[in-house]
């Protein structure tokens, strides 16, 4: 009626001209409150859809915490309705067109050859994969635990990492896994909700919603039968893809399978994700541990920090040289301790660019070898910065590296004041040397394997040759043939073989700086490196 009275007035009070513009103003008033009605509308929508999902999921019940754990399935090939055009394949096949018969069916052949190989990559790098998440959503607190087959170690690695929902992602993430816990945000007075409407898929019905979460807006296809989530949408953008426009969009896709009921819950055994520039897909098993039971405080205990898992042993190797085993979670570093004619010690190794492990690797060396001196440190590779390095200089012991850019290069000034004082201090003392040439002391000879190398480009290369011992300690892992029996020789481990040949120098082991596997050998002989590099 109030469109009819406005008119009405305005015919009665105005000429024509200003009557055909009260008709504009009449209809732009309209469509304003058509669109705010609507807008209404679709939200009562929204939220009438998201309490009956609620409802069905969950009996009526509010889930407060749950323990679940995910187990990588065998990934799958993504369905054609989710995928998207790739730019590279698109330019492949043009390309293809172009070609002769002949090289077209080759570049064919190459092509579904990549695809294999690109998707035993993939199954490899999910296969095996575990993950357990404790969550207590009235704290807002996460505790992860990534656990995967190391393949090196025949052992399984684990990864702990403790989170909380003030980073957006951490909420997004427990939404994608749980359903429910997605359905309890939405439902909340202050969830931001838009009913786009009724879709079909497969033959079924869904009703989507969108919500809206720390700025991101999701989108939730519920069944329109069931009122189960059926699939989780959520747009996403490559800044830097490999061929294409920038940024690249597309949507990774999440479905929810074979739901079951838990502890008056209903949820999903089965999830998978697909992003849709992708062509697989990634399944994984759900099981749920638990539901609202509280969880000992223990779990949210802040994870170990890498450093303080550390741990070393020692064996010896002869009676004057040492070999000390740096262990952590993913492999082993190998050093060796050689005992000097002068009653000192030198140190072969491969320094970190982190104070604290340095720090706890030198009181491991002391407090196994007591008060002898510390006379040189070698290492293998050149670091990014000398302050990491400051307990070995605080006690006058040297340190000899491969030269390199940046602070372990010539220039003095390395635009950082702190490390630039720490280096014109210690070249006052001598405490730093740097090399990228052969040289010798009276115990050991060290070789650059690959001279005439840009350090900046390559990197030096070393082998530090214990002429009395005839060991040679080299850069790389000691060999571990993997279930594959597969084989890689290192270019080091080339060049080295050459050396010692050209040379004819005596060696009767090589010991390897480091490890993949706890129980190594110590060491490898000459003959079976020699067999090993040669064949």
């Amino acid at each position: 009626m109030f469109h009819e009275i406005l008119f009405n007035y305005a015919f009665k009070h105005a000429g024509y001209k200003t009557i055909h513009r009260m008709k504009y103003f009449v209809l732009f008033f309209l469509l304003l409150s058509f669109m705010g009605f609507k807008a209404e509308g679709q939200k009562t929508k929204a939220k009438e859809i998201v309490a009956q999902a609620l409802k069905v999921h969950t009996s009526g019940k509010i889930m407060e915490r749950f323990e679940v754990k995910i187990v990588n399935d065998m990934p799958g090939k993504a369905p054609a309705s989710l995928q998207q055009p790739d730019p590279m394949m698109n330019f492949l096949d043009s390309l293809m067109k172009t070609l002769p018969d002949s090289m077209r069916k080759e570049m064919a052949d190459q092509k579904v050859k990549g695809e294999a190989e690109l998707f035993k990559t993939i199954v490899e790098e999910y296969e095996g994969k575990k993950y357990q998440h404790f969550i207590d959503i009235p704290s807002k607190k996460v505790a992860s635990k990534s656990i995967r087959l190391n393949r090196f170690r025949e052992r399984e690695d684990t990864t702990a990492s403790l989170h909380n929902f003030e980073d957006s992602n951490n909420l997004i993430f427990a939404c994608k896994i749980n359903p429910v816990l997605l359905l309890q945000v939405m439902n909340q007075d202050s969830a931001q909700l838009h009913y786009t409407g009724k879709v079909l898929m497969d033959d079924q019905d869904y009703l989507v919603v969108q919500v809206k979460l720390h700025n991101k807006w999701l989108e939730v296809y519920i069944d329109a039968r069931s009122k189960l989530v059926s699939r989780l949408v959520t747009s996403m953008k490559d800044e830097d893809p490999l061929m294409g426009q920038r940024p690249l969009h597309y949507k990774n896709v999440i479905s929810y399978k074979n739901y079951k009921l838990q502890d008056s819950f209903l949820l999903p055994n089965r999830i998978e994700e697909t992003d849709s520039h992708l062509p697989f897909t990634d399944n994984k098993l759900v099981t749920w541990i638990s539901i609202n039971k509280v969880f000992p405080a223990s779990v949210f205990d802040p994870p170990l920090p890498y450093e303080e898992k550390i741990s070393y042993l020692f064996y010896a190797i002869s009676d004057n040289l040492f070999l000390m085993e740096e262990r952590d979670d993913y492999t082993n570093s190998r050093s060796i301790i050689s005992m000097n004619p002068d009653k000192t010690i030198s140190i072969f190794t491969n320094l970190a660019n982190n104070e604290i492990v340095n720090k706890k690797k030198l009181k491991a060396i002391t407090t196994k070898f007591g008060d002898i001196e510390i006379k040189s440190v070698y290492s293998l590779s050149y670091l990014s910065g000398l302050i990491s390095l400051s307990c070995f200089f605080s006690k006058q012991i040297q340190i000899a590296a491969p030269k390199a850019t940046g602070i372990f290069g010539a220039v003095l000034n390395s635009g950082n004041r702190e490390e630039d004082s720490m280096k014109i201090a210690v070249h006052e003392k001598a405490l730093l040397k740097t090399f990228d040439q052969d040289f010798e002391t009276q115990t050991e000879k060290v070789f650059i394997l690959n001279p005439g190398a840009d350090p900046e480009q390559s990197g030096i290369r070393v082998a530090y040759y214990l002429e009395k011992e005839h060991v040679v300690y080299l850069e790389g892992y000691y060999p571990h043939q993997n279930k594959n029996k597969e084989k890689w020789i290192a270019p080091g481990e080339k060049a080295l073989l050459k050396l010692i040949e050209n040379k004819a120098l005596e060696v009767e082991k090589i010991i390897f700086s480091g490890s993949f596997v706890d129980n190594a050998p110590l060491f490898m002989t000459y003959a079976d490196f020699e067999n090993r590099v040669k064949n």
